[in-house]
């Protein structure tokens, strides 16, 4: 079925094609033309480990994208190819590690952003996610080990509002720099997890010492 859709999808114009789901194929799939159509604005992709994503070209009108148990060979996700972005839940990618950003881009659109179930994901861009109109931001990891997400400087260039935010309780340590504003703190219960969370402000008083 989905290996039917991909092919239709390239021997037909899709000018008009605006939102479109693709799920449970075990094939080895790519878009056409390693890339999105042009017109599309909403993206589900689920329980397609093999889809080989399109990440070289830029998809301008595209407003939400789901990743779900899906693009194994996908290790990093180039925000940049999605300028208008609104919405990006990404759930369950194994493979996943980072979000990839460069310092010339602002993701102003960008509202809503989960992380949820991914133990390779260890990294935003180390300045900050430059998303200013961020209102829903959670990461949820699981509960064995992984390599740990160094939460603080993910945060580095938007103000705390109402997020929900989950850190992975066996990080005992990190790095602190003059680039951090603050540490997330909380719980891994997944019920409850929105009201363990605690914000410590820190400033740097010395490379040595730091004061709450």
């Amino acid at each position: 079925m989905v290996e039917s859709m991909v092919e239709a999808i390239s021997s037909i114009e899709t000018t008009c094609l605006q939102h479109l789901k693709l799920r449970d194929c075990s094939s080895a799939i790519s878009f056409p033309g390693g890339r999105l159509p042009a017109s599309l604005k909403t993206q589900v992709i689920s329980n397609l480990k093999n889809l080989e994503f399109p990440t070289q070209h830029k998809h301008q009108l595209l407003e939400s994208l789901l990743l779900y148990n899906s693009c194994d060979s996908l290790k990093s996700l180039p925000l940049v190819t999605f300028p208008n972005l609104k919405s990006l839940p990404i759930e369950n990618c194994e493979h996943m590690e980072s979000l990839l950003v460069s310092g010339a881009e602002s993701f102003k659109s960008l509202c809503s952003l989960r992380i949820y179930q991914c133990p390779n994901f260890v990294s935003f861009w180390r300045e900050g996610l430059p998303a200013p109109n961020l209102t829903d931001f959670e990461v949820l990891q699981p509960k064995r080990d992984c390599p740990g997400l160094a939460m603080a400087r993910a945060f580095g260039n938007f103000c705390l509002k109402d997020y929900g935010v989950a850190s992975v309780p066996d990080v005992s340590y990190r790095n602190l720099t003059n680039e951090d504003k603050f540490v997330v703190l909380a719980s891994d219960g997944e019920l409850e997890f929105h009201l363990a969370i605690r914000v410590i402000k820190v400033s740097i008083k010395s490379q040595h010492r730091l004061l709450n």
